[in-house]
């Protein structure tokens, strides 16, 4: 026998007699279009968690359908998944929310544990919640600054990746609220599918709701409907549920061609400006390098400012009230904005968030 078979005999045998290496067989036939969308998405954003995915769930149409597609194709991305729910508290004034978010909260849990994911929530059942809230939140603001600071808490790490729900529809929403309090074409930008610092991926939002029920409908997911939706006092349901059906009755299709427009001009914004770049620190606006530029320049280096901040729905009026300052006779300034205490001087603008508990 030569030496080349006797070799190729040895690799043979220690092929046969090593442990095999276990193959994670993921059946894709079983799943849906709209789960093979999502999966392509997350191929091409290139990018991978080194931490979890933390799934903001309200047990709404939307954010239901991400949980179930993330079920269905998170072991084929090789992603640890977990849930995250956020109870706005259990309000004394209106018994009603108290037992819907109580049950929704109960549900969730249960239908999270029949999927084998695991389950986080603020709330932590008869009435208890993880920390003391002695605030009851009323604006849209305060709710969405609740729930953002919450699932922050929430988070393992760091490196895990905060998922909302959020579609083509409510981009629109967002973008049209934008407007009627006044802003420019920064302010349009309004919610991008990936953000750092932190991990923020919105997956579902080149998804039109239209798109979003059918998936639940094939499923057959269950949901629920948040009465508080049908309350026209809130400026989002007002848009959703009378603006854009009277858009859309008057000249069909002009919803979409309007939605469509308003992304063809976010995009075409580029963010931060060229100009207004030497102007800009991690923290501060140099205001003798913003005193050189033209008056829409400083607004736009103002806007991008806040934006660094993360600041939340800020305006163009916003923008306005820190070039006023700057237009007075005196250099020092200290006056309150946006959530922020704001501290102008002879060399510098700087924006300081101010502390708030819940």
């Amino acid at each position: 026998m030569s030496l080349k078979t006797c070799n190729y005999l040895g690799l043979c045998r220690k092929l046969v007699d090593s442990e095999p290496t276990p193959v994670l067989y993921i059946n894709t036939m079983s799943w849906r279009n709209f789960e093979h969308k999502l999966y392509h998405d997350f191929q091409e954003l290139g990018i991978k968690p080194s931490g979890e995915l933390l799934l903001a769930v309200s047990g709404g149409v939307d954010s239901m359908a991400l949980l179930c597609a993330m079920k269905h194709i998170a072991p084929a991305l090789g992603l640890s998944v977990r849930v995250a729910h956020v109870v706005h508290g259990l309000s004394w004034q209106h018994s009603w929310q108290s037992f819907y978010r109580h049950r929704v909260w109960r549900g969730l849990r249960k239908y999270s544990a029949k999927l084998g994911l695991p389950f986080q929530s603020n709330y932590l059942g008869r009435g208890q919640f993880r920390s003391q809230m002695t605030q009851v939140l009323r604006s849209e603001d305060a709710l969405r600054s609740f729930r953002w600071e919450t699932l922050l808490d929430l988070r393992k790490s760091e490196a895990d990746w905060i998922v909302t729900g959020h579609h083509i529809e409510d981009q629109l929403e967002t973008r049209i609220l934008r407007l009627i309090r006044g802003t420019g074409t920064l302010g349009l930008k309004a919610m991008r599918e990936f953000e750092e610092e932190p991990f923020r991926w919105r997956p579902l939002l080149s998804r039109t709701k239209k798109e979003i029920s059918k998936y639940v409908e094939e499923r057959g997911i269950p949901y629920w409907q948040d009465p508080s939706n049908l309350n026209l006092s809130y400026r989002r349901n007002w848009v959703r549920h009378k603006l854009l059906p009277l858009m859309e009755s008057y000249q069909s299709g002009s919803v979409g061609r309007l939605a469509q427009s308003l992304e063809v001009i976010a995009q075409g914004q580029h963010v931060p400006i060229e100009k207004g770049q030497e102007c800009l620190g991690e923290d501060s606006i140099n205001r003798s390098a913003l005193s050189v530029l033209s008056r829409s320049d400083q607004g736009r280096t103002i806007a991008c400012y806040m934006r660094q901040l993360n600041l939340q729905n800020y305006s163009q009026n916003h923008v306005n009230e820190v070039l006023k300052r700057l237009d007075r006779p005196q250099k020092r300034h200290n006056f309150r904005l946006l959530q922020c205490e704001w501290f102008i001087d002879a060399e510098q603008i700087k924006a300081i968030p101010i502390e708030s508990s819940f």
